[in-house]
């Protein structure tokens, strides 16, 4: 951890220097599905938010929007794109069609944790993912990862059995494809909506961040949990490209270096809300079911296959899927490697290059 605060204070105070010599102050609208008051928005976005302000020094604030106030989700990217607001969700999953290598982020196992996946994100996008997302006329803010740690149900899910014709909520894209080989039926609908469809029994489950169940309420409708990390999802945020161009060429150096700790701050918050909420699950009824490893092992084999689809189908169009996988198996290994202090500290020291050109 010494070194990891050195060289935050150093840079701190670089950018102070930096920043009050120009006397720069920048608001940016910020827009986001969760209302203000859940425990997802103060838990883990506004203290996000909070870190870009504190530290640029207060030369980045942020104007915020919750709740779906000025766009929905779908809507991220459009959003982004007019200027509508200036830093937003933008999901590739909400646009499945639209992209292709970007949804390796949910092929089955493919990181340890959230946090090893939002580095992994984050160094890769320059190489792979930036084309197809720049192509929506935005840049990317920040690429953090979260873990679908495990299905929330209203009849327990202890095998491989017990899934097959469960209509289950699955983000899209890539996710999809993971869960039909598992034999569920998948749903995607409105995140707004999905209490709703779980209560009236439209669905019989969802796959789902476990810290995220009892903020949604889901337990309430649902009394079971299977503990099965199989899955994760990248939840990238998009920009809106006018308002980065328009800033000092030293602001935009620091605004770009803060995103960068932003992306694995927010992924860290994922991973702790997640390893608290087993237990506040099983404090409130929900009976909590883990696969044994030879029931674990089954789920792998049947998901395998699913690596090799995704080479094959984005080969078929031109693109370096194959390397691309071999590059997230190659730095999982090495992040995963890494005490959750030394990834924070490579992240500090080491910031992914070129997410936007010229950085």
């Amino acid at each position: 951890m010494h070194i990891f605060k050195t060289s935050i204070a150093v840079i701190g105070l670089l950018t102070f220097l930096s920043l009050n010599a120009h006397a720069e102050t920048v608001t940016l609208k910020y827009s986001n599905y969760y209302p203000e008051s859940s425990a997802i928005s103060q838990n883990i976005h506004k203290p996000v938010l909070e870190s870009i302000t504190k530290g640029t020094n207060g030369a980045i604030q942020f104007q915020e929007y919750w709740a779906s106030s000025l766009h929905s989700l779908p809507d991220g990217f459009k959003a982004a794109r007019s200027g509508l607001t200036d830093i937003t969700q933008a999901y590739c999953f909400t646009l499945p069609t639209s992209f292709n290598l970007p949804h390796c982020d949910s092929l089955p196992f493919a990181f340890s944790n959230s946090v090893v996946g939002s580095l992994v994100m984050e160094e890769l996008y320059a190489k792979y993912f930036k084309k197809e997302y720049e192509k929506q006329g935005v840049y990317c803010a920040m690429y953090p990862v979260l873990e679908y740690t495990g299905i929330i149900s209203k009849t327990p899910i202890r095998t491989l059995e017990d899934l097959k014709g469960k209509k289950l909520y699955i983000p899209g894209g890539m996710l999809q494809d993971v869960y039909k080989k598992l034999g569920v039926t998948p749903v995607l609908i409105a995140p707004a909506e999905l209490f709703q469809a779980l209560q009236r029994g439209i669905l019989d489950g969802a796959l789902y961040p476990a810290g995220l169940v009892i903020p949604q309420r889901y337990h309430e409708v649902c009394r079971y949990w299977t503990n099965a990390t199989i899955c994760y999802g990248a939840i990238p945020f998009a920009m809106n490209r006018k308002k980065f161009d328009a800033l000092s060429d030293p602001l935009k150096k620091t605004l770009y270096y803060q995103l960068r700790q932003a992306n694995v701050l927010m992924g860290k918050l994922y991973y702790d809300m997640d390893r608290a909420a087993i237990e506040e699950m099983q404090k409130a009824g929900v009976e909590i079911i883990d696969l044994s490893p030879a029931e674990k092992e089954r789920w792998v084999n049947a998901t395998a296959s699913i690596w090799e689809e995704f080479i094959e189908q984005n080969e078929k169009k031109g693109l370096p899927a194959r390397q691309l996988c071999e590059d997230i198996k190659a730095l999982n290994s090495k992040f995963s490697a890494m005490s959750m202090d030394e990834l924070m500290d490579y992240a500090a020291q080491n910031p992914a290059k070129g997410i936007i050109t010229g950085f």
